[in-house]
């Protein structure tokens, strides 16, 4: 009876401390205004007391900035409530339901991040995220194990489909000077926050079906690209004349004419063999900023057209796949376009080095795997599910 007792108390211990950690503001909040309240009762009266702590309440409120947080972490508890309770519903949750580590509300989404109870996995919640979005009533729910603690998970509740619909200019000016080295804007995210792609030392594929906002995505690129003085940027056109009106800016460029790319091709390829001599003289094993070398930008829009063009295809891939592996540390970025960037018609050689992916609206979810790598769909990221008519939107790895 005695230890039985005993590991009550010790249950209710514990569950009394995770809600007091979880709920830390509020019980700070309350045990202040009982201590104030409690002050003033012996000093004044309880009345008094009252109407002083009422009007202290009311005062704080009004204070803007902190009537917005107050009111987000309302909004994000009664998110977690939510979630908690269609959790619990759940039959593989309803004895070990996880706790939330913490919840951050974003403009559209909500971001909870939970320690899993032993005989449960990320795996089972994942499972479960429809029947978890159809009961709170969301647009999709995403689940992400952590990768250093698996008993960690990263969930992010979706409510309905922010950016359908929406139209947004271009935020730059194309007469302000910019670097390369820094991070480049290229869209906003679900929460309405900026979403910025860092290009040095790294490539990039976009794909998608026709229509889906890749050649909008590639000119968007360019006006930051020619931005920066210091660098010099060749363009295959496998789809003219969608990139034609960049034709004075660039050092070269090539339309659908296998063999001009071919020579275009060799002609950045001995650019490279020349900027390695450079480094070498310099006695650096890479292009870095203070070297005094921009960088080579290699756009090729529709790449499948110029690798299936029979003999002098081959060729072209070969030569490119050299400038695509060994470029890197020669400065030279290279951005691609692509359907769908499938073994038959890109080779997997070219496609696994490619360090950034963008995933336009795709017609399957093996498409879309095609793109941002297999395995994304399973966790709820799949471009097929973004509607037809919102054109420009995509998932970007």
């Amino acid at each position: 009876m005695e230890s039985l007792l005993m590991e009550v108390l010790f249950d209710f211990a514990k569950d009394l401390a995770k809600f007091v950690r979880r709920r830390s503001w509020e019980v700070i909040c309350i045990l202040g205004l009982f201590v104030i309240w409690s002050y003033l009762s012996r000093r004044v009266g309880e009345k008094l007391a009252l109407v002083f702590e009422l009007v202290l309440i009311a005062v704080v409120i009004s204070i803007r900035p902190v009537r917005q947080r107050i009111g987000s972490f309302l909004r994000t508890q009664n998110v977690c409530i939510r979630f908690s309770q269609a959790l619990s519903s759940l039959p593989a949750f309803e004895s070990r339901p996880p706790s939330i580590l913490q919840a951050k509300m974003g403009g559209h989404s909500t971001h909870l991040t939970l320690r899993l109870r032993a005989g449960t996995t990320a795996d089972l919640l994942d499972n479960v995220r429809e029947d978890i979005a159809v009961q709170m009533r969301l647009g999709s729910v995403r689940v992400v194990r952590d990768n250093i603690d698996s008993s960690v998970v990263h969930v992010k509740l979706v409510r309905g489909a922010p950016l359908s619909g929406r139209v947004l200019a271009w935020s730059g000016n194309i007469d302000v000077q910019t670097s390369l080295w820094d991070p480049i804007e290229v869209g906003i995210d679900e929460d309405g926050e900026a979403v910025a792609a860092y290009l040095p030392e790294n490539s990039l594929l976009a794909g998608g079906e026709p229509g889906a906002g890749k050649s909008v995505f590639l000119n968007l690129l360019l006006c930051h690209i020619c931005r920066d003085p210091s660098v010099q940027f060749f363009i295959f056109d496998g789809k003219p004349p969608e990139l034609a009106c960049w034709k004075p800016l660039c050092e070269g460029f090539a339309d659908t004419d296998v063999d001009q790319a071919i020579v275009l091709l060799d002609r950045i390829r001995d650019l490279m063999a020349d900027r390695y001599r450079r480094l070498g003289q310099l006695g650096l094993r890479k292009v870095t900023p203070e070297c005094g070398l921009g960088f080579v930008v290699v756009v090729v829009d529709e790449l499948p057209y110029y690798i299936a063009s029979g003999k002098a295809g081959k060729e072209f891939g070969d030569k490119f796949r050299d400038l695509q592996a060994r470029g890197r540390a020669a400065g030279i970025i290279i951005i691609l376009t692509a359907q769908k960037p499938s073994s038959d018609n890109v080779p997997t050689s070219i496609r696994d080095l490619v360090t950034l992916r963008v995933a336009f609206r795709c017609s399957t979810r093996d498409a879309s795997d095609t793109i941002l790598g297999q395995g994304w769909s399973s966790q709820g990221y799949s471009a097929s599910s973004i509607p037809l008519s919102d054109r420009g939107v995509g998932l970007f790895l």
